[in-house]
């Protein structure tokens, strides 16, 4: 009878000892579920969200017509986004060396541009694309995208990062810079680390496309051509206001 006692008392207190471990297991999961939660959360730019918008909800299409919404940024980390005009001479010349980062990016980065004025430009726009030998998607700038953030936008070119929620992550590039790889690739690191990700690197082409320059001026004036061909917006080319 003692021993039957015991071997009860045994399994008891064996499974409530499992049962305390079950417990403290869900509770440290929870509380990592939790931390992780607050570090996505510390990553978004909350101020740049308030002065722009965000791209959580949007419905739009390619310049080629396919369909492109929120579900698409689901499939990367993050999503680099240039706005950028048919009117605008420095969003058009670094449109080239854009498209050399899209291409150096990882799988889990995907780097889209967005023709701001592409209502009434599609031709136009279609045409830039085309000289520039640009090979990222670009997006109409339609109602859904304009109420969402780009009404807010006052320059161009800009550059923004989203993550995976359409949420703004990093900081806002205003202007077209000097040395393009090296400014976008602090900028792409800085949200990386922000979402704990792992950093890239972007190989500069300054010194191919500074040659390119010197020895093929017939692709620049094509391009600067192009921009000249919007006569309603010519007088803005330089300042590149919205």
């Amino acid at each position: 009878m003692k021993k039957l006692l015991l071997s009860s008392l045994i399994v008891i207190t064996t499974l409530l000892a499992m049962c305390g471990c079950e417990q403290k297991s869900t509770e440290i999961e929870n509380n990592v579920e939790s931390k992780t939660t607050e570090t996505s959360s510390s990553a978004i730019n909350t101020k740049a969200m308030e002065k722009y918008g965000d791209l959580k909800t949007f419905e739009s299409e390619t310049l080629n017509g396919e369909k492109f919404n929120q579900d698409n940024f689901k499939k990367y980390d993050l999503t680099v986004v240039n706005f950028w005009g048919t009117y605008c001479k420095p969003c058009v010349q670094e449109l080239p060396e854009l498209s050399k980062i899209k291409e150096s990016l990882p799988e889990n980065i995907n780097f889209i541009g967005i023709c701001a004025d592409s209502e009434g430009n599609e031709d136009l726009a279609k045409n830039i694309i085309t000289k520039t030998k640009s090979k990222m998607t670009h997006l109409k700038c339609n109602e859904s995208i304009n109420k969402a953030i780009a009404k807010n936008i006052q320059y161009l070119p800009m550059t923004v990062i989203f993550d995976k929620d359409g949420n703004i992550v990093g900081e806002i590039m205003s202007g077209a810079p000097m040395e393009v790889a090296k400014e976008y690739t602090k900028a792409i690191n800085n949200a990386l680390k922000a979402i704990g990700k792992k950093t890239v690197i972007i190989e500069s082409s300054t010194t191919e496309s500074s040659t390119t320059n010197e020895n093929s001026s017939d692709g620049e004036n094509d391009i600067n051509e192009t921009t000249a061909t919007n006569e309603q917006t010519s007088n803005i080319d330089d300042d590149c206001s919205t």
